[in-house]
């Protein structure tokens, strides 16, 4: 007997589904969805001012204390910067680089080391360029140039990664675009490792563990690199950006919904606990519980007691609020088709969902009723989305989509 075996999509399962039921799979998990206008105490959004001085906040206080956990404070710390190499004309006379040093001082002067790497355009003429700030694993990774000094907050970095990480730093086309680009290391703000987590929180930012999470620290990180563009001659202060990639790219999303100065939100398939809803179920996709098991230092304490919540689909909140809360500015949500954990279908839906608020807002969006094909994006308007083929990545086909939305 000759057994066979076909790989089903889960997407032609749910259309297989949605046609023997006559209604989508996705609706029937949405059906008792909190809804973003209606605050704990059952006050409804009636005005935009109520939005901004009541529910907006209310949303923001909430994540904080009960998903991402405290953020630090900037003026609870100085900072300082050294330059490593000055601008430095690169890439064929397209783009001046800079390696800068910033030195962040505690209260008690313990001071952290983090080394920041600048690309901008040649023939800006050094005004108004709108620059992205980035998350990475290591500056050297991003690229195969020597000259860029190896990542020190990696016990285990080694000359041989250099350019590991090149596809997801296409910096001839960001160049090319006319944006520039400010970019670290994660882990040189806080290690990416639950003890040594847990010991850098309460020694050198004074916070409990359980109080915080690295998600909170690694978005105060992207406004630690805003600080430093702001103070750049050549940036375009309403064009700040984040742009992140799985855990950076639930971090940026933080970022954004707690620092106004972000203009625009470039969210990469962040997954669960980013954009992705929790009430859209998909049986191959990631639940709180998985990642509050697998990475239980990414998010504060209280963030555990919604693990059975998910299971039975009646949390009180979801993650359309978060990316709601970001409005009036822009947020751009990408997926990638073959990223079955993090639910490509369901951080459609919560981008679909959030755009209400946006369209109340009386902001304009082009979202189509259904998620996109894949290869088709939507680079207009204050809400973004592209769905590609391929797997878990950043890649310069998500970049190019990134770099239309933020010419707007």
């Amino acid at each position: 007997m000759i057994t066979l075996y076909f790989k089903i999509s889960p997407f032609v399962v749910r259309i297989y589904l949605s046609m023997i039921l006559g209604f989508s799979v996705a609706t029937i998990s949405a059906q008792s969805l909190p809804d973003v206008f209606i605050g704990f105490s059952g006050e409804k959004v009636k005005s935009i001012e109520d939005w901004y001085t009541k529910r907006q906040p209310e949303i923001v206080r909430f994540f904080e204390k009960e998903v991402y956990g405290q953020r630090p404070v900037t003026n609870d710390f100085s900072f300082a910067y050294k330059i490593i190499e000055a601008e430095t004309i690169v890439l064929k006379g397209k783009a001046y680089r800079k390696q800068v040093r910033m030195f962040i001082s505690n209260n008690h002067h313990d001071t952290l080391t983090v080394d920041l790497l600048i690309y901008y355009p040649v023939k800006s003429g050094k005004m108004n360029i709108p620059v992205f700030t980035l998350l990475n694993y290591g500056n050297h990774t991003l690229t195969e140039d020597t000259d860029i000094r190896l990542s020190i907050s990696k016990l285990y970095t080694i000359e041989k990664e250099r350019g590991s990480f090149k596809r997801r730093f296409p910096i001839e086309t960001i160049i090319d675009s006319g944006c520039g680009v400010i970019t670290s290391c994660y882990e040189d703000f806080i290690p990416d490792n639950d003890i040594q987590f847990r010991r850098t929180s309460s020694s050198f930012y004074a916070i409990p563990p359980d109080s915080t999470g690295a998600i909170s620290i690694w978005a105060w990180a992207y406004s630690c690199m805003v600080d430093f563009a702001l103070q750049q001659s050549f940036i375009d202060p309403k064009k700040i950006a984040v742009i992140g990639q799985s855990r950076t790219g639930k971090a940026a999303l933080w970022a954004a919904a707690t620092d106004d100065r972000i203009g625009y939100a470039c969210i990469n398939e962040s997954g669960n606990s980013g954009a992705k809803l929790n009430f859209h179920y998909d049986s191959l996709a990631e639940t709180i519980e998985q990642i509050n098991t697998g990475f239980p230092y990414w998010f504060n304490k209280s963030y555990k007691g919604y693990n059975q919540m998910d299971i039975q689909r009646n949390l009180p909140f979801d993650q359309h609020w978060l990316i709601a809360s970001v409005a009036p500015r822009r947020v751009y949500v990408a997926v990638a088709k073959e990223d079955y954990w993090g639910d490509p279908e369901g951080q459609f839906v919560a981008l679909k969902e959030a755009e209400k608020l946006y369209n109340f807002l009386g902001l304009k969006t082009h979202l189509p009723s259904q998620m996109p094909m894949s290869g088709e994006a939507i680079t207009s308007g204050y809400c973004g989305f592209h769905i590609r083929e391929g797997k878990h990545d950043l890649l310069t086909e998500d970049w190019k989509q990134y770099l239309k939305f933020i010419k707007q």
